[in-house]
């Protein structure tokens, strides 16, 4: 899997440089997919592999003190990027 990711991330750039440069002014819809693309590759490996570990621990279901603590803090931190990307 590192061995894919290691020639993919090359690959990858190239293709947007070459996307970028094929343009010869900045085109607002390119870059308004990669920026999505790159958005909704962070929002499925947020929810899927952290999110989901977290909140699929038995001891941590167990007791809804926790789960409310670590629901909040899972809110505060999407509230806390939302402004970010509002601001930036």
């Amino acid at each position: 899997m590192g061995g894919l990711y290691a020639l993919t991330t090359p690959v990858g750039v190239v293709i947007g440089i070459a996307m970028d440069l094929s343009f010869s002014e900045p085109n607002p819809v390119v870059q308004g997919v990669f920026n999505s693309l790159a958005a909704g590759m962070l929002i499925y490996i947020g929810l899927v592999s952290l999110a989901a570990e977290e909140f699929s621990r038995t001891d941590l279901l167990a007791r809804g003190r926790d789960l409310s603590a670590v629901t909040a803090a899972l809110l505060f931190g999407v509230a806390s990027m939302c402004m970010l990307g509002i601001w930036a």
